[in-house]
């Protein structure tokens, strides 16, 4: 690259560099064999896939899956005729050990980003989904992204867990998301996240009050300590017993219900089983009184 984007040249790495022309579509490389495909994007771009005995890595960057596609992850099926530009690269990373792949844009930002070969985040998890990936390790972000929306919304771990609580599930992808940083973020697992549908923050949802959850047809709960707020709020394993109906009527097992804090704050919606909740929606830390440390 030119030294006014890259700052390292090739006449400044010391060590003695061996090239080869790629041909065919792999290479043996001692005991390893490593394997290329075509991405989507605009400048010619490789994803490799390394294969060792019965382990592989597949290693895909600057991938715009899904071009343009705007829509819920749900909606597209495997044997959907939108998926054929894309097969070859399905078919490239199925069944890896462990995929490393980007999810440069999150939702809000990818519509005006379309055709600049990068991904948006439903789309990867999509893909991982198709590929039946069960460990993934996200990278990327988008260069306008300032420190703070890295620092604080990656560092700890807690926009990871966003993606996953709001999206890997519905793409009934077993991914577990890393964070930004490679550090680890705890025992969170997808399958604690929420599938949240479509949600609109500017909804009425956002304001949902016991009486309007009753008008929606839903039960109304409460969380019994203001302790399990955090928990609530990250999609984790909660007791069906720390949830206490607050309409009056039995047991809300077995129903949809929308979720108070214990200072009446709407916390989200779920189905309650008698293991715990399901979740569907869980509202933004940011709308909450104070209720959660």
């Amino acid at each position: 690259m030119d030294r006014d984007y890259f700052p390292v040249q090739l006449s400044d790495m010391s060590a003695k560099l061996e090239f080869r022309k790629l041909e065919g579509d792999s290479l043996q490389v001692g005991a390893m064999k490593v394997r290329w495909e075509y991405m989507q994007h605009p400048g010619a771009t490789l994803g490799f896939r390394v294969e060792t005995g019965e382990k592989s890595i597949s290693y895909i960057t600057d991938n715009e899956f899904l071009m343009g596609y705007l829509g819920n992850p749900l909606a597209v099926e495997a044997d959907e005729g939108q998926l054929a530009p894309y097969r070859k690269v399905v078919d490239f990373i199925s069944g890896s050990d462990l995929l490393v792949a980007e999810a440069q844009y999150t939702n809000a930002e990818y519509p005006s980003k379309v055709g600049w070969g990068h991904c948006s985040v439903s789309n990867a998890c999509l893909l991982a989904k198709l590929g039946g990936i069960t460990d993934w390790i996200v990278v990327h972000h988008d260069p306008q992204h300032d420190d703070a929306f890295v620092e604080v919304r990656c560092s700890s771990g807690t926009y990871i867990r966003s993606l996953a609580r709001d999206i890997a599930l519905a793409c009934g992808s077993r991914a577990h998301l890393r964070s930004l940083e490679r550090l680890s973020i705890g025992p969170y697992k997808v399958e604690d996240a929420t599938n949240p549908e479509t949600f609109d923050p500017d909804a009425d949802l956002r304001i949902l009050t016991p009486e309007d959850a009753s008008s929606l047809g839903l039960r109304s709960v409460g969380l019994i300590d203001a302790g399990l707020t955090t928990s609530f709020i990250n999609g984790g394993k909660i007791k069906a017993a720390a949830f206490t109906t607050l309409d009056g009527g039995m047991s809300a097992i077995g129903c949809e219900s929308a979720v108070f804090g214990v200072k009446s704050d709407f916390l989200g919606v779920i189905h309650l089983g008698s293991d715990g909740p399901t979740y569907h929606v869980v509202m933004p830390r940011s709308t909450l009184s104070g209720e959660a440390p």
